[in-house]
Order: structure tokens, then C-alpha cells, then sequence
């Protein structure tokens, strides 16, 4: 006989719950279109699938063929697991696609799930570049955004795949569905990341229009000495957080009073040609701040 997807009556004799994977549960059941001497066993119900038949009901079950069993692709029975050369259903690996009770009893058992629609439209900016971002700033949010979404494709596309215990792989979702799982994924990674950039709260209440009202002194250790929060004290080594050679240069000349030929000569004394020398052989500003800092202040000298 031609094996096939089908909707046909069947008798359950046992659900239970797989020992290896926790996404599904395994069904025995009868199928009178078979013949009554022999079960199929160990279909497949998925439990994002809803609600499963109960053991001795009897229901109208659609059932789809997945492939040839491993044991009978051993056997010699058949060249391998290409569903396209079965000829008995007892050889094949099943899945329990649905069921609807017979006799009087429940509408129907199966929940459908629906997976997120994909988005069809181009997508759109969500954030704008505010007039005070350097170009410096808006390269590295953007990367930043990037890695986010790496990460969001490799969740998605990792997470609708199903491993047998043949080694072979099954995806759960379709292509489109798989996508839409990914923007949604993407979605949360970049509004925190984003949320975090503007301040987290504090940026989001005053961009909604809150207003300065009073100013507190920060409380002391004497206070409350379990709450000092680490973003309120400076940094240990008194240099500021930077992202590039401005604010770099801005840093050395404004707030530490040296001049262009110290710096210059310092950067010439470490083995570089000049700043620009340093950053292209695997340096940072921060790393040359410390750099700076280190050969132009006596904090670290023995008297």
C-alpha cells in the first residue's frame, strides 16, 4: 500500500512521555485501516502541539509518515530513510498531526498554535541619531546593534531545529516563520540596548517631559553604607570612559594641562610614530590615556 499522510479512525493505547526529549510525548495506537493484530508505536505529538488523546479513546487522528526507521534502512529493506520508498506503514516513523473525538466526545483536542507572522514590509529605523552623537558614538551603536542581531539569527535558526536520535535534524518552523521569530528576538535585544544608551529610566522619563525639581545631597557611607552606587563614584584611576582620540585630546589637554609636545614626545618615547600609529598597531584611547597618565604625572614616583 501507498504510505501517506491521512485522516483516519484509530484506537489509543498509550501516551506517554519521551525519555530522551521533553518536546514530545510518543503514542501507541490502533489503526483499523491496518489491520487489528499490530500498534503503531512511538508516533510523534509535539507538546506545542496542545493537548494530546487520552489512552483508550477512540478519534479520527491525521498522522503524517516522516521517514523510513533506522532499523529497517539497516535491515537492508530499503536503500534509506527517503519516505518516497515505504510500502508498509509498521516501517515508518509517524507523526500524530491532530485528532478529533469520536462518539459524542470532545470537539477537538488539538490547540493550534500560531507562530508570529513575518514582517512584509521594508524594515524601518526605530531610533534616531540625536544632533549631539559623534560619529564615533553612532558607528559603535550601530555595531553594537549588529552583534545583536548575529545573535538574534543564531537563537532563532538554533532554536526551530529539532534533533533525532539518529543524529538526523527537523525543522520546527518554516523559513518565514523562522524569521519572524528572529525579528521579535532582535527586537527586545535592541530596545534594551537602546534604553540602556539613553539613560535607562531616568533618559526615558525626560524624554517624555519630566523636569529637574529639587537636588538632594548624595547620602554618605555614614547614611546608608550598603547602597553606593558604582556609576556615582569616579573612576579609580581618574580617567574618564572614551571612545576615541578627541574626547582622548580633549581629556589630556583641558582637564590634565599637557601640552601637544609632551604628549607628541611621550607617544614617540613608547615607540610609536604618533597617536595614530599607536591605534593602528591593536591600541585604544583608553589605553593610551593610561599610557599618558602614567609618563606624565608623578602619582606613581617613590618620594
Amino acid at each position: 500500500m501507498i504510505v501517506e499522510k491521512m485522516t483516519t479512525e484509530a484506537i489509543i493505547i498509550e501516551v506517554k512521555e519521551d525519555s530522551k526529549f521533553d518536546w514530545k510525548l510518543n503514542i501507541e495506537a490502533n489503526f483499523p485501516v491496518f489491520g487489528s493484530d499490530k500498534n503503531l508505536k512511538f508516533m510523534t505529538w509535539r507538546i506545542n502541539q496542545g493537548v494530546p488523546p487520552t489512552d483508550g479513546a477512540t478519534v479520527m487522528a491525521t498522522i503524517t509518515p516522516r521517514q523510513i526507521s533506522n532499523y529497517w534502512v539497516k535491515q537492508g529493506n530499503y536503500a534509506s530513510n527517503d519516505i518516497a520508498g515505504a510500502t508498509d506503514p509498521f516501517h515508518c516513523d509517524w507523526n500524530f498531526d491532530s485528532w478529533v473525538a469520536l462518539a459524542g466526545g470532545t470537539a477537538n483536542g488539538a490547540v493550534v498554535v500560531t507562530p508570529p507572522k513575518p514582517r512584509l514590509a521594508a524594515p524601518t529605523a526605530t531610533s534616531s541619531v540625536s544632533e549631539a552623537e559623534t560619529t564615533a558614538v553612532r558607528n559603535w551603536r550601530i555595531n553594537q546593534e549588529n552583534v545583536n542581531d548575529r545573535h538574534a539569527a543564531t537563537l532563532a535558526f538554533e532554536g526551530q531545529k529539532i534533533r533525532h536520535n539518529d543524529g538526523s535534524i527537523e525543522p520546527l518552523y518554516t523559513l518565514a516563520e523562522t524569521l519572524a521569530q528572529f525579528e521579535a528576538i532582535a527586537e527586545v535585544l535592541n530596545t534594551r540596548f537602546r534604553a540602556r544608551l539613553a539613560g535607562g529610566l531616568v533618559g526615558a522619563a525626560q524624554a517624555a517631559g519630566a523636569t529637574l525639581t529639587s537636588v538632594s545631597p548624595m547620602m554618605s557611607d555614614a547614611d546608608h553604607p550598603a547602597v553606593v552606587e558604582p556609576e556615582a563614584m569616579p573612576p579609580a584611576d581618574g580617567i574618564p570612559p572614551m571612545i576615541d582620540l578627541a574626547a582622548l585630546k580633549a581629556w589630556a589637554e583641558n582637564d590634565m594641562g599637557w601640552k601637544p609636545a609632551q604628549i607628541a614626545e611621550t607617544i614617540k618615547a613608547a615607540g610609536y610614530s604618533g597617536s595614530a600609529d599607536y591605534m593602528e598597531k591593536g591600541g585604544s584611547a583608553r589605553g593610551l590615556a593610561e599610557l599618558l597618565k602614567a609618563k606624565l604625572t608623578a602619582d606613581d614616583l617613590p618620594w
